[in-house]
């Protein structure tokens, strides 16, 4: 008896059901750029240097350690945190 073939029949009409099922419950959620977070606090801008921010925001709360290559460093402020790819800005994400 061979049951290897039968295995592969089963599975390959199984796994079509679980991921339609799956893709039944998932709910996807877009919310615009514009809409994220609030618009009145000032933040550091991509491409600002580490001395930039520092000179218009003061000391971070918390600075973190560079991680890998390119270095990757975060500084926690009160109202957001700024990613640092080397010395300069890649990212600010408002906190809630």
């Amino acid at each position: 008896m061979k049951i290897f073939p039968i295995m592969i029949l089963a599975s390959s009409i199984v796994l079509p059901v679980i991921d339609k099922q799956m893709e039944a419950n998932a709910e996807e959620v877009l919310v615009p750029v514009t809409e994220q977070g609030d618009k009145s606090i000032n933040v550091p801008h991509n491409s600002q240097t580490q001395k930039e921010v520092r000179e218009k925001f003061g000391e971070p709360l918390k600075e973190g350690e560079p991680v890998g290559i390119p270095a990757i460093t975060k500084w926690e402020y009160d109202k957001f945190t700024v990613v640092f790819e080397n010395d300069r800005v890649i990212h600010t994400v408002l906190k809630k």
